[in-house]
């Protein structure tokens, strides 16, 4: 396997031809997921990003200048329905991975028992899958927050849904010891959050 290379156009001059076995299209969750699992496989990967690269020391809370750079649209795409719905879609090398909050959520048991029950898709029972989760949260560094990094907003967000009689239940994120500077959309200035 090839060693990792970043061509962006600006640096180059004229036509250019690279070799490869496959060729994946974006940078996000899926896509480098792909192209990871391809590379490991000992084909050569070559991945196409519509954005920019950027690293940890490039990211800042200046949120205009952020959206402008890490975002489709400047962070304004729109679902156009009925009720349109704005969302954030990251435009760079690591796709809306670099512009979310982590959440690493399961999908719960209840609805693989009914995919399993409904629609015979066995394969995809929680007891089949509960493997594949396992390694999904051990590659991407799925762990919950550690203690006392949380920050104000979320015990206040807690106190209130206490106070309502809500049940909240811990999550977690793609993150190695995450400060809580809950810049996450700008991208993650400390290098906690495992983007791709």
């Amino acid at each position: 396997m090839s060693d990792l290379r970043i061509v962006e156009p600006q640096h180059t001059r004229g036509d250019l031809k690279l070799d490869c076995d496959v060729v994946v299209v974006g940078s996000g969750a899926g896509g480098a997921t792909v192209a990871a699992t391809l590379a490991e496989a000992g084909l050569e990967v070559i991945v196409l990003e519509e954005g920019g690269y950027y690293d940890t020391a490039d990211y800042s809370a200046n949120v205009p200048d952020m959206l402008t750079k890490l975002m489709r649209g400047g962070g304004s795409t729109v679902m156009v329905g009925r009720s349109p719905v704005p969302y954030l879609e990251g435009k760079c090398v690591g796709g809306t991975t670099v512009v979310n909050g982590g959440m690493c959520w399961r999908t719960p048991e209840h609805i693989l028992d009914e995919w399993v029950a409904e629609r015979g898709l066995v394969d995809l029972s929680p007891k089949k899958l509960e493997e594949h989760f396992d390694v999904v949260e051990e590659v991407i560094d799925a762990r919950y927050q550690d203690p006392g990094s949380e920050g104000g907003v979320n015990h206040a967000f807690k106190r209130g849904a206490d106070a309502l009689g809500w049940h909240l239940n811990h999550n977690k994120r793609n993150q190695k010891h995450c400060v809580g500077s809950n810049d996450c959309v700008t991208g993650c200035p400390s290098g906690a959050k495992r983007s791709t």
